[in-house]
């Protein structure tokens, strides 16, 4: 079964990520801040993770260069902030989400 690593802070959306993946037949490391992210990905290393940006611990930028210098698992990035493309590249990201600037174009 796939592994997806969720991090976020807001327990709400990370429980409603897990609920979908699960329902899709993946398993699901649910992780709330970021300095708990690198001993979960060393010892349960995921297919995929979905990482929010702003996180208290290590901040979600942070975290996504550790992960790289690991590893080239694909990222998906959530966040509310309205941030540069340039960034996803320096990353390395598959994609990054901007959830707020969705909304903001539909009002």
């Amino acid at each position: 079964m796939p592994l997806v690593m969720v991090v976020d802070d807001d327990q709400d959306l990370a429980e409603m990520l897990s609920i979908v993946l699960t329902g899709a037949g993946m398993e699901v490391d649910l992780v709330g801040r970021g300095d708990q992210v690198i001993d979960l990905f060393n010892s349960h290393t995921p297919d995929l993770v979905l990482l929010d940006l702003m996180l208290p611990g290590i901040g979600g930028i942070e975290v996504c260069k550790i992960i790289r210098q690991r590893s080239m698992v694909p990222i998906l990035m959530l966040t509310a902030m309205v941030t540069p493309k340039i960034l996803c590249l320096d990353l390395k990201l598959v994609r990054m989400i901007t959830w707020l600037n969705r909304l903001n174009r539909r009002s």
